[in-house]
């Protein structure tokens, strides 16, 4: 088999050194005034191929700056929601000339976003991640089931951790899905501190930091992206110079890793063997090829940025722009154990379905999942409960659309508001409480509820590759706690429990111990043979 190391990076543009005068000359100008004939052109030519229905309802737009100022800076969601409760399902802006629909409702989102994916599947384009180089990655994965074994064997090297240091769940939390994903692509076991974890961490901050439409104004103008890194207002290329090194080393570093352990022949099966050796089967690898595996790896386990070729203009959305089900996983996880601390009816019911099925000497197997469906309901109530993405992955309409006597324009920006639609009163009543029972009947999922996973997780063609993978992890890592552990709010000073805010507030301590002697004696043993 041949492997060939990449050696490409996305190209930064030299700049001159600082104290340089910029020069506006002929080329700079003539450049600006072929913009403006294009724009004037673009703009008669959209006037006579543009249908004759009316736009969707929204604010009233105001000259040149659009519908700016009508866009919210903080809980986006929740006041999207409440604009739609005046417009209809969805709502129109329009933003320095860049059309935007955000979709409120469950039935919109499927008409716009499955039923026509042909037409609204294409995805905004993030100059920031074009400079980064994360435009042309995708992410793909392989089956799950295969690799089950990996999130049981990593499930009980959770519970130990809490059994250890309950006071740091969040970082276990973290931990026990970077470790799953790392294992899954790369074959690689995490330890705590370990580098492989510390890269993505500095990637999924990087991420997040550059794929947040808003903060660059190279988004709402891209043209800023030929002036010099040192003009006002072009500090995004020299935060692309600082990050660009640990923008690549996330797919690079793990990846090589892998190369050379097959090379050496002790590399463990994974996805990414799987691939190489798949390729390598019909022949030489191309440097294309291995490219191509290197971002399909990094994207399944790094900050899972999903992006392709598009455009965003979206001032003041700050949404980060990442996506991948893992990353999101951590978000569940943690919501799981707020939800515990806050409702312990939940808590001792769904152990007390474990322990009717499981038993004290064992933990749950994936097996045991269909005779768990009070469990299962937990994990659909902590995926609706709050929405990772509430806004949900941006999608774009490639050409003129129709959408209830609508005009959907070429080129809009689509936001499925996610938040809005798990707060849905006509199918989950008393939406805003944590009720796992909503999903049950007659002690069985009931599957006329509709499945949160069918909006959390995006739409059509773009919805989560890994949103299988998310829900087995979770099921498994969910599962595994509550059989062995109460979660148990603080006490205050009176000895009486202390229950934290339910709008996220994971800064708060809470009590995770043992439910019995015999319980951490299970984990003890457990970690113990895995150990061996």
């Amino acid at each position: 088999m041949t492997i060939y190391l990449s050696q490409r990076e996305p190209e930064v543009p030299p700049s001159p050194q600082p104290g340089t005068m910029i020069a506006l000359g002929p080329t700079y100008i003539q450049a600006l005034l072929a913009g403006l004939v294009a724009s004037v052109a673009l703009w008669l030519w959209k006037s006579r191929t543009q249908s004759r229905l009316p736009l969707p309802p929204g604010p009233k737009p105001l000259p040149i700056i659009g519908n700016l100022l009508d866009m919210p800076f903080e809980d986006r969601a929740r006041k999207f929601w409440e604009i739609g409760r005046t417009y209809g399902d969805i709502v129109y802006f329009d933003v320095f000339g860049q059309p935007m629909v955000v979709i409120n409702t469950y039935d919109a989102a499927v008409s716009l976003l499955e039923t026509k994916s042909a037409n609204t599947s294409d995805r905004p384009r993030i100059i920031m991640a074009d400079l980064l180089g994360l435009s042309e990655r995708i992410f793909a994965l392989m089956g799950y089931g295969r690799y089950r074994p990996i999130f049981l064997r990593q499930a009980k090297r959770f519970l130990q951790r809490l059994l250890n240091t309950p006071e740091n769940f969040i970082a276990h939390s973290h931990l026990v899905i970077g470790a799953s994903i790392m294992e899954v692509v790369y074959g690689i076991e995490l330890t705590e501190g370990d580098k492989f974890l510390s890269i993505a961490k500095k990637g999924a901050e990087i991420f997040s930091k550059a794929l947040s439409p808003g903060r660059y104004l190279v988004e709402l103008f891209p043209i800023l992206v030929h002036l010099p890194a040192w003009f006002p207002g072009v500090e995004f290329k020299r935060d692309v110079a600082k990050w660009l090194p640990d923008s690549c080393a996330v797919p690079r570093v793990p990846y090589a890793t892998v190369k050379r352990a097959m090379v050496q022949g002790n590399a463990k099966p994974c996805m990414t063997t799987t691939l190489l050796e798949r390729a390598a089967s019909k022949g030489p690898l191309s440097p294309e090829e291995d490219q191509l595996f290197e971002d399909v790896a990094g994207l399944a386990y790094g900050a899972g940025t999903d992006t392709v070729r598009g455009r965003i203009i979206i001032p003041h959305y700050r949404q980060p722009l990442t996506y991948s089900a893992f990353p999101q996983s951590y978000t569940y996880l943690t919501t799981f154990f707020l939800a515990m601390t806050i409702h312990p009816d939940v808590r001792r019911r769904g152990q007390a379905e474990l322990d009717a099925v499981v038993g004290p000497d064992r933990l749950p197997a994936f097996s045991d999942r269909q005779s768990l469906p009070y469990v299962t309901a937990i994990v659909k109530e902590c995926l609706r409960w709050h929405s990772v993405l509430p806004l949900g992955i941006p999608h774009r309409a490639i050409h003129e659309d129709e959408y209830n006597g609508w005009r959907i324009p070429a080129g809009t920006i689509l936001l499925a508001n996610a938040w809005a639609m798990s707060r849905d009163s006509a199918v989950y009543p008393d939406p805003d409480k944590f009720v796992p029972e909503r999903f049950l009947k007659d002690g069985a999922i009931d599957p006329t509820v509709r499945d949160t996973l069918k909006y959390q997780l995006g739409f059509g063609r773009r919805i989560c590759p890994g949103l299988h993978f998310s829900s087995e992890a979770l099921f498994i890592f969910i599962a595994s706690v509550l059989h062995v552990f109460d979660i148990l709010p603080p006490l205050g000073d009176d000895g009486q429990p202390v229950l934290p805010d339910p709008v996220f507030s994971l800064g708060d301590t809470m009590s995770i111990l043992p439910r019995s002697a015999a319980a951490e004696a299970l984990v003890t043993q457990l970690h113990k043979e895995d150990d061996a």
